[in-house]
């Protein structure tokens, strides 16, 4: 059985918006980790283990024995509002290879909230607790985070 030869062809299908995706939320975010208090947000002390289990936002945050010393420093962030992914800001500058994802607790409005999220600098998967601010949700442009 012979086949027909067909000229090869590109079929281009064009993006649409969906109405179902996130906004781009901006604000920032600090963790309770280092500091003196395991309650409070306040990165007073450069280092601290995380190996105990507390209470936060009403979630059990189980401690993953790690130290955590930058995240201590209130951090701008901007992140996906549907996924809760973004990235750690380290002086100043966005990190890309040092990702945060999983970030729960918050509403998609402005405010602060009690959240607790995960990060991973290319080693282990740190856990973190701490505060979230939102200062500002822009459904304008979704993907920009």
């Amino acid at each position: 059985m012979k086949k027909i030869w067909e000229a090869p062809r590109t079929v281009v299908q064009g993006f649409e918006p969906n109405e179902y995706v996130a906004a781009c939320v901006t604000g920032t975010i600090q963790c309770a980790i280092p500091g003196r208090s395991e309650y409070i947000c306040d990165g007073s002390s450069p280092i601290r283990n995380f190996n105990y289990d507390m209470s936060w936002g009403g979630k059990i945050v189980h401690g993953e024995g790690l130290n955590h010393g930058i995240c201590g420093d209130a951090a701008p962030i901007t992140f996906n509002g549907s996924t809760g992914s973004g990235y750690e800001v380290n002086h100043g500058v966005v990190d890309r290879n040092r990702p945060i994802y999983n970030i729960e607790g918050y509403q998609l409005q402005e405010g602060t909230y009690d959240v607790i999220w995960n990060s991973n600098s290319g080693g282990p998967e740190y856990t973190h607790y701490g505060k979230l601010t939102i200062t500002n949700i822009d459904n304008d442009r979704p993907n920009h985070s």
